[in-house]
């Protein structure tokens, strides 16, 4: 819901953007002198006019018998037409724009018209393959070639490339307001682009559009600690001083930050608080305390009632209903699928719930229902996205023979499967038994025995996911090298790491899964894995991850309204970078780790190329 927003917004500033840009290219007018009614038009057009524009255009074209001349009108006529959105009469005016002759200005015109067309068609490629051979084109062309790079590469999801040549078509334009609106656009393209993209390149070169980067990089990384915003953003300042992002996007940072937000004043949290989950439980809490705690908006943070759901607590859906009773305006929880399920299934929402698990397959999502949690699937399908990012094609799949390993099987094969992978072979095998020989050699079709001189693995797979948890993956890894898959490339969910150190690790060594930064690299918003952990040193280690959970669920609470809206933002947190999904599923980006000899290290890449941070 927030691209298709954000693409909307991005849309309507292009429109003036390319006017803009045709109106820069009147400063290199033809040879002829243009008759009055087009530099009136000209006016017409840079302050919004387009109606008495196209009316003074088509003025100028009865006035003017210049060949060239009449071609430059008609494609100015045709920018304004296809403005208004009409579309086959802008056509027209395009084809009476062909001259018999090449020239360099009509034809690039030609070039940077044909790609809005494109663009308008859901032709991105297209729009880049007319436009990029004619770059840097003409002076009075530049401006609209630029543009409709940029806007193509943003709708391919190419959104640094995209910034950047926002930042190239700012230079080419003259006005001050007409440079303010490709700032406007660079900057939602910034915002729209994944954080993985930005952390990827941090610290960026220190030029203009490494300052860009950098800035939005502060502002979506510590948009829940406005003093350490307010810290980065005045280093920022001091070292590019005269950038052109000036105080207009610094003071657009801060008051996004002090907009009111709470869509709860007071908040009841259904938490298993006794019985045999009490530690999960306790753990979610003691993150949202936390980061309650830590949230310098002091005066307007909601009120939090923890409400007991364990065995010694009362029923889900006898809780949400108390909850609704009490005067509760946000109700978070509960914490397990079953106890979903029974609040989903025991009648309306009348109050937002935003629950802590996912719910089965095929369930009936109900209006006022939000779901966030560690939910395995987000892993498994942020392996298949990584892998097929990194140009794997052909996956094996090796899970256990229950429903995680089904759920985890499934969301891996669709998310590889739509990014144009595919999987070739798939093997379950029995949790708990020591022996795979028979499932691996299966599924890696070895042939010939070990020994034989003649044994290999099967040539058409060049990746394998393994779903498994730490100990069944310590058995497994060194059994997938003995069947001859030593070279082939494994990746799992974060559910193989422990989140601590520990020296059976050294079995699984090279394989890669995906995890929250928080986990790994002491990364993510305030407060820190390091900071906690001088108090909770033992918590984290046992519950570290749903102590995260904690801490996203509370920076969750005054977004709900925004998300409800469709307006929700990437937000960098603790279990990932966090993004609304359909039917009101928060999903959590993660990032690639590998197990090495010194530990777990974060994937980077350079041109491709995976390395260890």
């Amino acid at each position: 819901m927030q691209a298709s927003t954000s693409s909307a917004i991005v849309r309507l500033v292009i429109v003036g953007l390319i006017l803009v840009a045709l109106a820069a290219c009147e400063t290199t007018p033809p040879p002829d002198a243009e008759p009055e009614a087009a530099e009136l038009a000209a006016e017409a057009r840079a302050r919004g006019d387009l109606d008495q524009a196209l009316a003074l255009y088509r003025e100028a074209l009865e006035d003017t018998e210049d060949e060239r001349g009449r071609a430059l009108l008609q494609l100015r006529t045709a920018e304004i037409l296809l403005a208004q959105g009409e579309r086959e009469a802008a056509e027209d005016r395009l084809e009476a724009a062909r001259l018999e002759e090449p020239d360099a200005l009509v034809d690039d015109l030609t070039a940077a018209l044909r790609g809005r067309f494109a663009i308008d068609d859901n032709e991105p490629d297209a729009a880049l393959e007319l436009v990029k051979p004619r770059l840097p084109g003409e002076a009075g062309a530049r401006g609209q070639l630029k543009l409709v790079q940029a806007e193509a590469l943003a709708a391919l999801g190419r959104y640094l490339e995209s910034a950047e040549a926002y930042g190239e078509a700012e230079d080419l334009l003259r006005l001050s307001d007409d440079r303010e609106r490709a700032r406007e656009a660079l900057w939602q393209v910034l915002m729209d682009a994944p954080m993985s993209d930005l952390q990827e390149i941090m610290p960026p070169p220190p030029d203009v559009f490494g300052g860009w980067v950098e800035l939005a990089f502060f502002v979506r990384s510590h948009r829940f600690d406005r003093e350490r915003l307010e810290e980065q953003l005045s280093q920022w300042a001091e070292r590019y001083a005269d950038h052109p992002a000036g105080e207009r996007i610094l003071a657009r940072a801060m008051d996004e930050m002090d907009r009111p937000r709470v869509a709860a004043g007071r908040v009841v949290v259904l938490l298993p608080l006794s019985g045999n989950l009490a530690d999960a439980g306790r753990a979610v809490r003691d993150g949202m305390l936390a980061a309650h705690f830590s949230d310098n908006g002091s005066d307007r943070r909601p009120q939090l009632q923890f409400m007991d759901v364990g065995s010694d607590g009362k029923a889900p859906r006898d809780a949400y209903e108390n909850a609704v009773e009490s005067g509760a305006e946000l109700i978070i929880g509960p914490l397990t699928r079953d106890d979903v399920e029974e609040v989903v299934i025991g009648g309306d929402l009348p109050v937002p719930l935003l629950a802590l698990n996912g719910v089965p397959a095929g369930t009936t999502i109900p209006r006022n229902l939000f779901r966030f949690g560690l939910m395995p699937e987000h892993d498994a399908a942020a392996a298949g996205r990584f892998a097929a990012a990194r140009g794997f094609r052909q996956a094996l799949v090796f899970v256990p023979m229950d429903d995680w390993g089904r759920r985890v099987n499934a969301a891996f094969t669709d998310a590889f499967e739509a990014a144009g992978g595919e999987v070739v072979a798939r093997e379950a095998y029995t949790s708990g038994e020591r022996d795979h020989a028979n499932t691996l050699r299966r599924l890696l079709g070895v042939s010939g025995s070990r020994g034989s001189g003649e044994a290999r693995m099967r040539q058409d797979a060049d990746i394998l996911f393994l779903g498994a948890f730490p100990d069944n993956a310590r058995i497994i890894m060194p059994q997938i090298a003995f069947h001859h898959g030593e070279d082939l490339p494994v990746i799992a969910t974060s559910h193989v790491y422990t989140g601590n150190r520990d020296d059976r690790d050294s079995d699984v060594e090279g394989l890669v899964f995906m995890d929250a930064p928080w986990m790994v690299a002491n990364e993510g918003p305030a407060p820190r894995r390091a900071e906690l952990a001088r108090h909770w040193e033992r918590q984290l280690a046992d519950q570290g991850r749903l102590v995260a959970m904690g801490l996203d669920t509370y920076r969750l609470i005054p977004l709900l309204r925004q998300a409800r809206e469709g307006r929700l933002d990437d937000l960098e947190g603790a279990t990932g970078t966090l993004t609304m999904g359909h039917d009101g599923e928060v999903v959590r980006e993660l990032i690639p780790v590998r197990f090495t000899e010194r530990g777990v290290q974060r994937l980077r890449h350079d041109n491709g190329d995976e390395k260890p941070e």
